[in-house]
């Protein structure tokens, strides 16, 4: 069974990713579990095994000046990041970093997946989710049992039984809409499964956060959400509601209307069961 240990101390034999061979440093973060080391992810948790034991490191080695004046604006992401990635551990979340959406798939679907080991594995709407292409590989791993609330075969019935069904699986896959600087997760929601599922019900959560859904604080998320994530949504939704004319919430009263549930998460409960991958690259609404 895996363990999780903490990292060596800086050494001669861990300088160099086995499968890279691009130089690193030992991570001065928690102890993390990882199998296998996921490959060219600058400044996140990096994993390989050595001799029986797992060290958590730290991306790439120390970046040159010209890099950084090369990539001012990747490098200011990076640091929000870490920021958040703080913030976030300090309300309990488990929290990654990937460089873009491909290494994002990477870390979940080489390392955090085998590590929960699911049976069974669900998802919410979450445009953020499906531009990493996870949903693909999940959709045909004969490894879980999937049950696929995007599936357009289902009749209404169908799905929203088999939303129902999605609130007791071993994992749950889904964004946010928006993540306070402070490290709160704020979403909106029409039928409530996605909000439902991050709050309790299955018993593991994955979020995948694009570096743009950041905002200053809680009531700068709510106006994020009303006046851009959920008009967008309702355009590609193709929903009959007014802020789909007008790019603004207009508390309608509208049959289509998605604003119906708000869930603020300020800690993760139980320790650990929400786990986020931090994206650096715009993605998602």
């Amino acid at each position: 069974m895996t363990t999780s240990i903490g990292c060596s101390a800086r050494s001669p034999d861990n300088r160099r990713c086995k499968e890279t061979k691009k130089p690193f440093n030992p991570c001065d973060h928690r102890p993390m579990l990882a199998d296998k080391c996921v490959s060219g992810c600058a400044l996140t948790g990096i994993y390989r095994k050595d001799k029986n034991r797992l060290h958590t490191l730290k991306g790439h080695a120390k970046k040159s000046k010209e890099t950084f004046m090369d990539n001012p604006v990747r490098h200011y992401w990076e640091i929000r990041l870490q920021k958040l990635k703080k913030a976030l551990e300090s309300n309990n979340f488990d929290v990654y970093i990937a460089d873009n959406k491909d290494l994002a798939k990477k870390i979940a679907y080489n390392t955090l997946i085998p590590e929960i080991a699911p049976r069974t594995i669900s998802w919410g709407g979450s445009v953020t989710f499906v531009g990493t292409r996870l949903y693909e590989a999940l959709k045909n791993d004969p490894r879980y049992t999937i049950l696929d609330t995007y599936d357009k075969s289902l009749s209404p019935e169908q799905s929203m039984q088999r939303r129902r069904e999605s609130m007791l699986v071993d994992l749950f896959i889904t964004g946010t809409n928006a993540v306070t600087e402070t490290g709160h997760l704020v979403n909106l929601d029409m039928i409530g499964n996605r909000v439902a599922a991050l709050t309790f019900g299955p018993k593991q959560v994955l979020l995948f956060i694009g570096r743009n859904k950041i905002v200053a604080d809680r009531q700068a998320a709510f106006d994020r959400v009303k006046n851009y994530a959920a008009p967008v949504n309702v355009m590609r939704l193709e929903k009959k509601t007014p802020c789909g004319k007008t790019g603004e919430c207009e508390n309608c009263s509208s049959p289509d209307r998605i604003c119906n549930t708000w869930t603020v998460t300020e800690k993760c409960f139980p320790k650990h069961r929400i786990k986020i991958v931090l994206i650096n690259e715009d993605i998602g609404f």
